[in-house]
């Protein structure tokens, strides 16, 4: 193979290279512009990685109750769809949302969004009641990472202590994709709470 071709081959590849992060970022973009706007209540703490950098992780857990005899051990391997609904209003009157429903692919109707794991957990009855079912229960986890600049990431874990470690994860939805766009503390955003304290 001549040189010519190497370097082809080499344009080729990093061409499909851009291709896939330029497809990853507009994705993530139309999210955030177009999606259907979703609050989750969370509890946040804030982990150092040395890899990864500084960034808020949150427990955005849910649990569902399934109706038994479901094939659902593929939901490990591929997390399923979640339909939420709204729930009731935090304390500024915006809308929270719960789980409704858990699927292996969302439905036609209403709003989903995929879960980023999925356990399953059962729970038998005493022997002298085994003719009736286990029951099955979906715990579902969100998207739990909230990247920040450095300069916010030991403000924005005081902001947390401060309060009793809850919040609200603000996610946009579409098309059963979601993106953790902020995180709420006592109400407020915490991107809007740490660039006023600039």
């Amino acid at each position: 193979m001549g040189k010519r071709h190497r370097l082809l081959w080499l344009i080729l590849a990093l061409c499909l290279q851009g291709a896939a992060v330029l497809w990853m970022v507009g994705r993530y973009e139309l999210i955030l512009r177009l999606g259907t706007e979703v609050r989750l209540p969370c509890r946040a703490y804030d982990p150092r990685d040395p890899f990864r950098g500084r960034y808020l992780r949150m427990s955005v857990e849910k649990s569902l109750s399934l109706p038994p005899g479901g094939e659902y051990s593929s939901w490990e391997q591929s997390p399923p769809y979640a339909r939420l609904v709204p729930d009731g209003t935090d304390a500024r009157g915006l809308t929270l949302y719960r789980v409704a429903e858990v699927a292996s692919s969302p439905g036609a109707e209403g709003l989903w969004m995929q879960c980023l794991r999925c356990r399953i957990g059962y729970s038998f009855f005493p022997q002298e009641e085994r003719e009736k079912q286990a029951t099955v229960t979906a715990i579902l986890d969100f998207p739990d990472q909230f990247f920040l600049p450095e300069k916010f990431a030991a403000r924005a874990e005081k902001l947390f202590t401060q309060g009793d470690g809850d919040g609200v994860a603000v996610y946009k939805v579409l098309g059963g994709r979601g993106v953790l766009c902020d995180v709420e503390v006592s109400g407020l955003s915490l991107l809007s709470r740490l660039k006023d304290e600039e």
